[in-house]
């Protein structure tokens, strides 16, 4: 399991969608290889091999944090996207 925190953008980004960007699924050689996507606050997989086992959310600046816990190749990462 891989866990990816994120939140607390800045009036610029909120303004752009940031809440709204995908977060990136990497492959072990760093390319984009899926997406996990925010529908309505919940948070979905666009890759067979990636499920999000958990979401948590934080309270604070800007809308807080979002923690996501994610099963996948333990060789890929996750990266959070701007809009």
């Amino acid at each position: 399991l891989q866990t990816l925190t994120f939140g607390n953008p800045t009036n610029r980004q909120i303004a752009a969608g940031w809440w709204d960007a995908p977060v990136a699924i990497l492959d072990e050689n760093g390319n984009v290889c899926g997406k996990i996507v925010n529908q309505n606050g919940t948070y979905v997989s666009y890759h067979d091999n990636v499920e999000v086992v958990s979401k948590k959310t934080m309270s604070g600046h800007h809308g807080g944090y979002v923690e996501l816990t994610v099963a996948m190749p333990s060789e890929w990462s996750l990266r959070k996207e701007d809009k």
